[in-house]
């Protein structure tokens, strides 16, 4: 009897075993690449939206997890591994992961979270269409450049002199600093140039920092600074040093102001390109998109530590205030 059950019990196992990996090929599989850590917002943003669509890790598809951790040497390293995996869609953002990603797997549609520059630096053709297997959502724009130092100007009346955290190596830092350098001297303020790299450039970065010479601190679009996050914050607190930012998640950190895109947002819009493409859509017919709206969100709790009072207009224009 013993034999008998054993037998049936190989039997059963014998036969759906190879039925569940026939169903897991037969699943659609999408790699994402990231440059954060696992706990990214950004990435939770675009599996819930993809859960909405009617996706379901395990039973209706398969995701393909890489993270660099904070550093953009791992970024080749990820994305070569990830292109052996046999996605049908790879997900990245910020434009070294995307050229990585589209160099290493140059057959396989990639849609982009967010990029800086795109045309500029070759990942597409033009916004529509788009060409090649690149496509998504870019978040660059020369006004938007000139507008976020408005903003910090009405919130530090006495802005006269600010630095810059600035990462050379992040491709469409270029021109990201040029559009920021242009936007001040329309604006009258003189810019200092801070070079981080690496996570190990932060601490010295900010201890060269004579907070006599500077009044304030902005910091540009680019996914290594989002993963280094919150030594940022903390050390413009630390030094008691008046921070904007790019991306919401900054100020609800503790930094003290951030004006920008919605992060979250564009990456559950990209989960609708993935949508498209996994259901026939070609990657180089899918037009590239701008956010259609830009958010101010203010930081109540930070101003107060910095003995600062934001003007009542702009706590009228905020779309968000932290108290």
């Amino acid at each position: 009897m013993r034999r008998r059950c054993a037998l049936l019990v190989l039997l059963i196992i014998g036969g759906w075993a190879p039925n569940l990996v026939s169903q897991e090929r037969s699943l659609p599989r999408v790699g994402l690449l990231r440059q954060g850590s696992p706990n990214d917002p950004f990435t939770a943003a675009f599996l819930d939206e993809m859960r909405l669509l009617g996706y379901v890790a395990g039973q209706t598809i398969l995701y393909e997890f890489r993270w660099a951790e904070g550093d953009p040497a791992r970024v080749p390293h990820l994305a070569r591994d990830l292109s052996t995996r046999g996605s049908d869609v790879i997900v990245t953002g910020g434009d070294n992961a995307i050229r990585a990603v589209r160099d290493a797997a140059p057959h396989t549609p990639v849609v982009m979270g967010a990029s800086n520059d795109p045309i500029g630096l070759g990942l597409v053709q033009s916004v529509a269409p788009p060409g090649g297997s690149v496509t998504g959502l870019t978040i660059f724009s020369e006004e938007l450049s000139q507008k976020r130092l408005e903003l910090f100007r009405d919130a530090i009346p006495h802005l006269t002199r600010v630095a810059v955290l600035h990462n050379p190596n992040f491709p469409s830092a270029r021109a990201d600093l040029s559009s920021t350098e242009a936007a001040a001297r329309i604006l009258g303020l003189a810019l200092r140039i801070v070079t981080v790299t690496s996570g190990s450039d932060l601490e010295p970065a900010f201890a060269g920092l004579d907070r006599k010479d500077v009044d304030g601190l902005i910091m540009l679009a680019d996914p290594f600074f989002t993963a280094h996050k919150g030594r940022i914050v903390e050390l413009s607190r630390g030094m008691a040093l008046p921070a904007m930012f790019y991306w919401r998640e900054f100020a609800e950190a503790g930094g003290l102001m951030s004006y920008g895109p919605d992060g979250a947002a564009l990456d559950r819009r990209a989960a609708h390109y993935v949508h498209r493409i996994l259901n026939g859509a070609k990657p180089e017919e899918l037009p590239i998109e701008q956010p259609t709206k830009l958010e101010l969100v203010l930081n109540q709790k930070t101003a107060r530590e910095l003995n600062l009072i934001f003007p009542p207009t702009l706590l009228a224009r905020a779309d968000e205030v932290i108290e």
